[in-house]
């Protein structure tokens, strides 16, 4: 009954009622498998007791399931970040990221003795992979994964503003807006997540299942962030909703994705709209992106993990890393 009621609690936007209701869950059941209650502590900034709960209900689900509760440690990584990126320069930053990766390396030992070395099963769902290696990698500051990360999902949610020509039913572009948005977020990039929260909040008109809770997040996250702050926004949600509305009677096709698994050649990524070079705008953008926001001693350190030289000019080592990682995708030969 008090599940429910949070859950209800929840799609209202009503954090703090939420947060009751599902203390009361875990009071009668410690062992309770409830990982939203962590999304509304998330909101309520009880980071630490979010991640906590978000890393409990992890290893129950992969216990008693054998599937990667990957979304949990989505959230748990999130948590993480969104803490280091708010320490002041004087606490010990490095100290506390480090441990922070020393326990959950700890946690995956234990897990694996305790299941006879078994892992769980790999994630099979496209989007949700992706953005669990984004974070992931932002955590172990693989800063090459976390740029080729953001560009597979920036291909599957297409151009800013762009208008709607296919309904999203698999919820593709709509994940793929609102977990960029959460990472920006935990990173502490507040333009860049509330760009990206307004796109996830527009795909929301013409996405199929209404029930998924994914519909719920952004509208919580633009709430919390009170960031409903646009006349011209409101209007635009209201044009968006009147287009998709013409969107789906003509067409009931499913969004097809454009990256392939694993890329061969000049697959990834690459469409009609691709560049001469058979790169995908929208990957290449994205990529530069990530790179340009990288500082000098973080190029470095990607260049060192690919084997690379290290040494040049700021300019120099963005070009080099661009290429290479392009290269690694099968989109090489650029000039």
């Amino acid at each position: 009954r008090h599940t429910d009621e949070g859950m209800n609690y929840f799609k209202n936007l009503q954090m703090e009622e939420a947060d009751t209701s599902f203390r009361k869950v875990y009071t009668l059941k410690p062992t309770a498998y409830v990982w939203q209650a962590g999304i509304v502590q998330f909101y309520l900034c009880q980071l630490e007791k979010a991640q906590q709960t978000f890393g409990e209900n992890a290893a129950r689900y992969e216990s008693k399931f054998g599937e990667p509760a990957t979304e949990e440690r989505i959230w748990r990584d999130a948590c993480a970040l969104k803490i280091y990126s708010g320490m002041k320069r004087g606490e010990d930053k490095n100290n506390w990221l480090e441990e922070y990766k020393r326990k959950i390396v700890e946690e995956e030992e234990k897990r694996r003795e305790e299941e006879g070395g078994l892992g769980v099963a790999r994630e099979t769902r496209k989007v949700i992979r992706i953005a669990r290696d984004l974070f992931s990698a932002s955590i172990t500051s693989d800063h090459s994964t976390v740029a080729l990360s953001r560009a597979k999902l920036r291909s599957i949610c297409g151009e800013y503003g762009s208008p709607p020509t296919r309904l999203d039913r698999k919820m593709w572009r709509l994940s793929s807006w609102y977990y960029l948005g959460l990472h920006y977020d935990a990173l502490g990039e507040e333009e860049d997540s509330k760009a990206c929260m307004k796109m996830a909040l527009r795909q929301c008109f013409s996405t199929g299942n209404g029930s998924d809770i994914i519909h719920t997040l952004p509208v919580i996250h633009m709430s919390r962030r009170d960031w409903y702050d646009d006349d011209e926004f409101e209007e635009d949600l209201e044009e968006r909703g009147n287009t998709l509305r013409e969107v789906e009677k003509r067409s009931n096709e499913s969004y097809e994705w454009s990256f392939s698994d694993k890329p061969k050649g000049n697959t990834l990524g690459a469409s009609s709209s691709s560049t001469s070079g058979g790169v995908n705008p929208i990957i290449m953008e994205s990529i530069q992106d990530s790179v340009d926001k990288m500082k000098f001693t973080e190029l470095q350190d990607a260049l060192k993990k690919k084997g690379l030289k290290t040494s040049g000019s700021k300019s120099l080592l963005q070009e080099r890393l661009i290429c290479h990682l392009l290269d690694d995708e099968g989109l090489g030969g650029l000039p």
